[in-house]
């Protein structure tokens, strides 16, 4: 108790917001000994109170948002986006700090630094987007389910960026792992539905790049396999059938010592061979 105590005195000083306010003009050593300070406060500030566990510093940030995104404008600045990064991602670790964050406008803003110019920046964004994603899957899916309007447009915005082979891998693996991961099932159920989803990844099995073909190939793989497709999607299918069945068929020689990608290369062939062109 006596931890949560201290965690408290801080919090009721507002120390956490003084420091981030400063954060940029203090010398690089004294910037680190405050994101371990507020790191400390972010992993110690549980307590339990009257038999009910109480998380002193998700209550602090929810009634101060401002931080969440001072921490966000960090991540786009040279001098402090590394440590600025780590802070967001000691906070996603805590499923109730990751509801803040996302509530917050975290995801969006996130998905646009992954686009900076700056490589290191762009890399931390990435980061940062996988562990509010994945570390608490269930929060983020809710999400993504509800803004997925936004979301989507924002994830193939980058996919798009043929200029930029390791963004375009990047945003392809973070697709691939979202819909892959089974407590975003409904958002892939619905993702899959979309005859425009569907040509988006057809043109990447195409993609100059053969890592980023083998890549698309696992999310191509899920509009295939999908028992219920929407009637334009499967027209889509049925109709470049023939090109698709070659395409896969080539990638066979790409990855020959992968049993389980030769198993999911037999099984969508199967299923392309015997599609039926739908009636739309």
């Amino acid at each position: 108790h006596e931890a949560a105590q201290e965690v408290e005195r801080l919090l009721v000083r507002d120390v956490p917001q003084r420091l981030l306010a400063c954060l940029q003009v203090l010398e690089f050593e004294d910037r680190k000994a405050v994101v371990r300070l507020l790191d400390a406060l972010v992993r110690r500030g549980v307590t339990r109170r009257e038999g009910q566990v109480l998380d002193l510093f998700v209550g602090y940030v929810q009634d101060r948002p401002g931080i969440i995104h001072e921490l966000l404008e960090g991540c786009s600045d040279p001098k402090v986006f590394f440590l600025c990064a780590q802070l967001l991602r000691s906070c996603a670790q805590s499923a109730r700090m990751a509801k803040v964050m996302l509530a917050a406008g975290a995801m969006p803003r996130l998905l646009r630094l992954a686009s900076h110019p700056s490589f290191d920046i762009s890399s931390e964004a990435f980061s940062s987007l996988n562990d509010l994603m994945f570390a608490h899957a269930g929060e983020a899916a809710e999400y993504v389910q509800a803004n997925a309007a936004t979301f989507f447009p924002a994830v193939h915005e980058l996919l798009l960026r043929e200029d930029n082979y390791v963004l375009q891998r990047q945003a392809l693996r973070l697709l691939a792992r979202l819909l892959l991961e089974g407590q975003f099932q409904p958002v892939m159920a619905a993702y899959v539905r979309s005859a425009q989803f569907l040509q988006i990844h057809m043109n990447l099995l195409i993609n100059d790049s053969v890592t980023i073909q083998l890549e698309a190939f696992h999310v191509f793989k899920l509009f295939v396999a999908n028992p219920h497709k929407a009637p334009r999607v499967q027209a889509i299918l049925a109709r470049n059938r023939r090109g698709l069945v070659r395409r896969i068929r080539s990638f066979a020689e790409k990855q020959q010592d992968d049993a389980a990608f030769a198993a999911d290369l037999a099984a969508v062939i199967g299923m392309l061979e015997a599609a039926e062109a739908a009636e739309v």
